[in-house]
């Protein structure tokens, strides 16, 4: 498959007066092939909305980019504000977090819709209202009609997340971006939401870039996935690999953490320490003060993504130096 989203090098940075500038985001690099789906996971605070709003060109503007971020062979990061605004919630777009503030409360579902159609698309307001119409039926929403004359307010949280997936479709993306897309979802609706776009995804062959915190949507629905933290990709690969043998501390970390891992009865298994609060200013690795096989190249020299399989890369010494001294 071909590469549609190519993210490379990318620093996000912030400036702070009387001091460096602040880096949530440290030198990212993503691949996503064309139909697959890429999770970027990891905990709150480790840089996930940054670097999707960076693809969207949607940062603060007191933000300064580096890097490079190629979407279908093209270099966004210079293109024109009018040439990024266009592929915006065209070619690329977005599903938020939190869709009952995402959504205008003072305009019905269909007006909305209906604007993406008009802005995008060129459609006239019959055009637009039918597709609106038909896209509401296609996420699975009974009665569109109704629906689309309701307001935000009017729908449930499930309602609302199947509106804008239907908005985000709306102009034929090639790219979706979802946000930590059931966070405020019960467990069945966001089984439901995640297979809905599973359905389409299969349909319309878009690429799916998902953000979320949450390890078990990452084993359901993504193809690969990266793992952050502080800023940075501590490991990446394929879903089932990083999964199923975890190379990064972290990450053995996270899934150790997961409900179900432990003993009935005991605690789960807690990460010690917290996420250091300026990760850019230390001099070795952000997680070695938290680190269970931590050495001492951890505390000054910052380790960088090596391939530790055919599928698989990693960012640890650790991890890293096993594999030298078990080679042949």
């Amino acid at each position: 498959m071909s590469t549609l989203l190519e993210v490379t090098d990318l620093t996000v940075a912030f400036p702070r007066p009387g001091m460096p500038p602040s880096q949530p985001v440290r030198g990212v690099s993503l691949e996503a092939a064309a139909g697959e789906t890429l999770g970027i996971v990891g905990e709150t605070g480790c840089g996930k909305t940054l670097t999707g709003r960076a693809v969207l060109g949607l940062l603060p503007d007191r933000a300064t980019l580096t890097g490079s971020i190629r979407f279908d062979g093209r270099e966004l990061t210079t293109l024109p504000p009018h040439e990024r605004a266009a592929l915006r919630g065209g070619s690329i777009s977005l599903v938020f977090q939190n869709p009952g503030t995402a959504l205008n409360p003072l305009f019905t579902i269909g007006h909305q819709l209906g604007m993406v159609a008009r802005r995008h698309l060129g459609a006239d307001r019959r055009r637009a209202g039918a597709l609106a119409l038909d896209h509401l039926g296609r996420v699975g929403l009974p009665d569109p009609r109704r629906v689309a004359a309701a307001y935000p307010h009017e729908l449930s949280g499930g309602m609302l997340q199947r509106a804008m997936i239907a908005m985000a479709l709306i102009s034929g993306p090639r790219l979706l971006i979802l946000d930590e897309p059931t966070t405020a979802l019960d467990v069945t609706v966001a089984r439901q939401i995640l297979r809905l776009v599973l359905e389409l995804q299969a349909e319309l062959g878009f690429t799916v870039l998902l953000i979320t915190h949450n390890l078990g949507v990452v084993a359901d629905v993504c193809d690969t996935t990266a793992v952050m933290y502080a800023g940075r990709v501590v490991e990446r690969g394929r879903t089932t690999e990083v999964l199923s043998a975890p190379k990064h501390p972290y990450t053995r970390g996270l899934i150790g953490a997961l409900p179900g891992r432990g003993a009935p009865g005991r605690p789960l298994t807690a990460i010690p320490g917290t996420v250091p609060n300026d990760p850019a200013a230390l001099p070795g690795c952000a997680f070695a003060a938290r680190c269970p096989v931590v050495m001492d190249a951890c505390r000054h020299t910052e380790p960088r993504l090596t391939a530790v399989g055919t599928h698989q890369e990693v960012a640890c010494f650790a991890e890293t130096t096993a594999l030298t001294e078990t080679a042949p």
